[in-house]
């Protein structure tokens, strides 16, 4: 363990720290008012594993909901509010005021005002005021003095800061020296209060460091443990860089985690926006996808962008069955067996449906022609296109009348509804369903080609345009999602292809729709196959 304050010389630190590694100590507890000091190991090729755990009895790190040290500085600063209360409530037209430090947050002051239950006014930062005028504090102490006979305020350190002469240095500590706003308000009420010709008894406390100075309370002392206990956990693990850990306190096994609490990567700490963009971030870390994180801003700094980078995480999760770890996981193994040169139907034996020889025109192929054309109604086709317009719109079927090929499935499937319901004496629906896979490329070309040609004879609620959902684009053998080359918060997605065919007919809905309209038969077909129907009967 080496133990640094801010006055230490930058050259000293990082001699020790090589006089150490030179001697095989690759970890270090290295307490530092120091955000970057990971950054410069890594600039200055030090081979050791640095572990931070945010610093500061402020609370004011972005994204953090709470930082050690300020429960105990809350209720450490309950002693001075206390005083300062019992003091104006003993005095006529007492005025307590008392400040609080926290540099340029009031968190220490606001959460101590609230849990006093005491102060009347809280000045903080974050929230700019005026001394004087109709609105200022003091008419409104004024106000309080006279109805309620005293009045107590509350003042954080960094609080109007505008208001007074511009301080100049640093202090020991390397922070630039605030100006005192707590011996200014105190003059300018005895000088107001005198002006208006009303007595004011004004006392002052300033606790200074009092409030820190002090052993930690329970709630300090336990999140101190679980933040040691995790810090001490990621310093073992291999492979996390630029994450943040959160210590998450509640009933569980005091044993170290089996895993991190809400890691994620990136260059600093990524907004949190919502819980599940918490679980997202472990999926895609797990998954190996941790350079998705690699260029983003610092904390506060796009996070318009970072949001939509999250929504476009969960349509790609939820538009694959299994997930996106489904995804990623079955592309690696796919990638894994090419690299390796293994046959993916290796063992695989097809098997033939036993049938009966047919010769075309005599009476059994007659009898069984009838009996299909029947089951036409009781069919649904499905044409599993999607990627190339040009397929279905331009491409013709045949060279003499340039018919295209949908004109010609659709007049095939016309033709079979018609002779469907001449053999057929059972009544029943005239129309058979078609449903078109479409791509965003090919969705309304193919809308235009058919309102254009009057669905070529089909009525417009028989046909079904289903857009298949597209998936993450991969970089590499190692299934890493690619992002766009000009959008850092972007994945690269392109169409998923036929295999979303099955997944976009559970999805709409329309398996359930044919199985109580009584169909037993989908019929599938590729875009550019129009002599060759495939059967499958499924039980849907």
């Amino acid at each position: 363990m080496v133990g640094h304050h801010q006055h230490l010389h930058e050259t000293e630190k990082y001699e020790e720290i090589r006089a150490y590694e030179s001697q095989g100590t690759t970890n270090f507890k290295m307490d530092v008012n120091n955000g970057d000091f990971g950054k410069d190991c890594i600039r200055r090729r030090f081979k050791v594993a640095v572990v931070g755990v945010p610093k500061t009895i402020d609370n004011d790190i972005l994204y953090m909901d709470r930082t050690f040290g300020f429960d105990t500085a809350v209720e450490e600063a309950q002693r001075a509010i206390n005083s300062v209360y019992i003091e104006a409530h003993s005095a006529y037209h007492g005025i307590g005021i008392v400040k609080l430090m926290g540099r340029n947050s009031g968190f220490i002051a606001m959460h101590a005002s609230l849990a006093s239950g005491q102060v009347d006014v809280c000045l903080i930062p974050e929230d700019p005021f005026t001394l004087h005028g109709p609105n200022g504090v003091l008419r409104h102490l004024s106000y309080l003095v006279q109805t309620k006979g005293s009045a107590v305020v509350c003042v954080a350190e960094g609080a109007g800061q505008n208001l007074l002469e511009k301080a100049h240095g640093k202090d020991a500590s390397g922070n630039k020296i605030l100006s005192d706003i707590g011996i200014h308000i105190v003059q300018e009420t005895r000088k107001y209060f005198k002006e208006i010709g009303v007595p004011a008894d004004v006392k002052y406390v300033d606790p200074t460091y009092m409030i820190r100075a002090c052993r930690a309370n329970a709630a300090d002392g336990i999140l101190c443990t679980v933040l040691g206990q995790n810090a001490q956990w990621l310093l073992k693990r291999k492979g996390y860089r630029g994450c943040a850990l959160e210590a998450r306190i509640g009933p569980r096994s005091p044993e170290p985690p089996v895993e991190p609490q809400n890691s994620f990567p990136g260059s600093g700490l990524i907004p949190i926006l919502a819980h599940s963009n918490i679980e997202l971030t472990k999926m895609l870390l797990q998954e190996g996808q941790g350079h998705l994180f690699a260029h983003w801003a610092e904390p506060g700094v796009d996070d318009d962008k970072k949001k939509s980078f999250f929504d476009q995480v969960l349509r790609l999760r939820d538009h694959y069955p299994g997930g996106l770890t489904a995804y990623i996981q079955n592309a690696r193994r796919l990638l894994a067996d090419s690299r390796a040169g293994k046959n993916p139907f290796e063992g695989f034996i097809p098997s033939v449906p036993s049938g009966e020889d047919l010769k075309f025109g005599d009476d059994n192929f007659v009898k069984l022609e009838e009996e299909g054309v029947k089951e036409a109604k009781k069919a649904a086709f499905v044409l599993v296109a999607g990627v190339l317009e040009n397929a279905l719109v331009a491409l013709p079927s045949e060279s003499t009348t340039g018919t295209c090929f949908l004109q010609h499935y659709i007049e095939c499937i016309l033709a079979l509804q018609e002779a469907s319901c001449k053999v057929s004496q059972d009544g029943g629906s005239n129309e058979i369903p078609l449903v078109i896979m479409t791509s965003d490329d090919t969705h309304m070309p193919i809308t235009r080609l058919l309102e254009s040609n009057s669905y070529f004879g089909m009525q417009p609620g028989q046909v079904k345009l289903l857009k298949q959902e597209k998936v993450a684009c991969l970089d590499d053998n190692d299934a890493r999602i690619a992002l766009e080359s000009n959008d850092k918060y972007k994945i690269q997605t392109k169409p998923h292809g036929h295999g979303d065919v099955h997944a976009l007919l559970y999805k709409s809905g329309l398996l359930k729709i044919w199985h109580d309209a009584g169909l037993n038969w989908v019929i599938f077909f590729q875009d550019t196959n129009g002599l060759l129907f495939k059967v499958y009967h499924i039980h849907i």
